[in-house]
């Protein structure tokens, strides 16, 4: 398969076979999104739905809104640097807090 620019896609890309795909964030989602609304009143249930979404789509989206303003006034070279050191510190003190909570 190619792609519209004309270069070869991956197998993986265009590959039915899911054993050849790569691995994805959704079934991490569904589980804890399964998880977290079992334990909701089925009144409850919507609203905690519709809470979920709002965070998840403000999650994705504000940091790109942020990072497509800063790249205009900082450069692309910055705006990538800054992401990338602002990245390993949430996974940082995520592994932290992981570890605190384990041991």
């Amino acid at each position: 398969m190619v792609s519209p620019a004309g270069t070869p896609l991956p197998q993986a890309a265009h590959s039915p076979d899911r054993s050849t795909r790569p691995p994805s964030a959704g079934p991490a989602f569904l589980g804890a999104f399964r998880m977290t609304t079992a334990l909701a009143t089925p009144g409850q249930r919507a609203g905690l739905v519709t809470a979920i979404f709002i965070v998840t789509y403000l999650a994705l989206s504000v940091p790109a809104l942020i990072a497509g303003v800063a790249s205009t006034t900082f450069g692309l070279h910055s705006t990538a640097l800054v992401c990338t050191a602002s990245l390993a510190a949430l996974a940082a003190v995520a592994a932290s807090i992981g570890r605190v909570r384990v041991g």
